[in-house]
């Protein structure tokens, strides 16, 4: 009997440590998320909600939102961060895009005395309407939100909590007249005030960034290191990590981290805020492997970082993107983006969906 009641402790307590090690090595919910690249449809936010999507991450583009100086259309981005609400997903906004009435191309960075300065109003009123306590969010059931979806009225509202400065900041195509470290944590900065000026909670998160372009990610961000008291800026990292391996995967996560180390910011979370393949052939682009070839790749970056997510300090993972875009949609110089999606463009998922599926829902 003693024996027995002795064996039958030692089964309880090893299944209390096993059972126990699982479920607190597992990420939050809003650590999976995806990225919005071609528009969304109806059906894709109740799809995100069921392949376990827990935040998307989307643009604001400061040029459409911002037409004209001081007169402001939201009402594409109310579409997208209140039907994704709804199905209790978070949204994370990379704030990017100069107006033509500042600058003539997008691309320009608004660090002129007079760009500061509208770009500065620009975040402090997003903020105001999508953070908690927002205007968007404001009124219970007869806020814009619960308005603009009335069909389920019990849904809570999801303020948004991190905003993301700019895209890529060390490619040229998203800085000019070239990258500039020292430039980019001038925006930083005035960013930092403006937004938590009036959400003092919020977190500011660095652009991210492509490993190898005009300058290496980790190059550029040792050199942001450099500014002075820019680590008080910033709340997060971020890294593209567009490899053609899951080798060269892993080479660009270690390095990006170890600067991370070496400036003393090990406490600092890093967002792999794109991370994908396409499944288009591979004569189209080095970072197309077909249909079944996207799927693996998924699976094995994931189970990469899900492994390393502590050592690395991983905070998000988004996988870049939803859906595959069609003949109108404007990739720019990207030769995979078109077939980056987890669905194609009519909506019907990959191999890769049940992959990503696997690992953000559990089955």
């Amino acid at each position: 009997m003693l024996i027995r009641q002795t064996v039958t402790t030692l089964v309880t307590v090893a299944a209390m440590v096993l059972g126990a090690a699982p479920a607190s090595s597992q990420p939050p919910k809003e650590f999976f998320g995806v990225d919005k690249a071609a528009p969304l449809v109806p059906t894709d936010t109740q799809m995100m909600a069921n392949s376990g999507v827990g935040s998307v991450r989307f643009f604001l583009f400061w040029h459409q939102l911002e037409p004209s100086q001081g007169k402001f259309d939201w009402s594409q981005t109310d579409q997208i961060v209140g039907s994704l609400a709804v199905q209790g997903i978070g949204t994370v906004p990379f704030a990017y895009g100069t107006p033509d009435w500042l600058a003539p191309q997008t691309a320009d960075p608004p660090l002129s005395p007079e760009g500061r300065d509208a770009w500065r109003a620009f975040l402090t009123a997003a903020v105001t309407r999508y953070g908690p306590g927002g205007t968007y969010w404001d009124g219970g059931l007869f806020s814009p939100y619960h308005l603009q979806f009335p069909t389920d009225p019990f849904a809570p509202p999801k303020p948004i909590t991190a905003w993301q400065i700019w895209n890529e900041p060390n490619f040229k195509n998203y800085w000019l007249p070239k990258p500039s470290p020292s430039e980019y944590a001038h925006l930083v900065k005035i960013s930092h005030q403006a937004i938590t000026a009036v959400d003092p909670a919020a977190k500011v998160v660095l652009a991210g960034m492509p490993g190898y372009v005009n300058l290496t990610a980790w190059r550029f961000l040792d050199q942001l290191y450099g500014v002075p008291g820019i680590k008080d800026d910033f709340d997060a990292a971020a890294l593209h990590p567009y490899a053609r391996s899951i080798t060269q995967l892993r080479i660009e996560l270690q390095r990006i981290r170890a600067v991370m180390n070496r400036h003393g910011d090990a406490h600092t979370p890093l967002w792999i805020t794109e991370l994908g393949w396409g499944s288009g052939p591979r004569s189209v682009s080095k970072l197309n492997k077909g249909m079944n070839g996207q799927k693996r790749l998924l699976s094995q970056a994931f189970r990469l970082i899900l492994e390393h997510r502590r050592t690395w300090n991983i905070g998000r993972l988004f996988w870049f993107s939803w859906r595959d875009g069609g003949p109108e949609y404007d990739t720019g110089n990207c030769n995979f983006c078109h077939t980056s999606g987890l669905l194609d463009h009519s909506g019907v998922p990959k191999p890769a969906w049940d992959a990503y599926r696997q690992f953000a829902a559990g089955g």
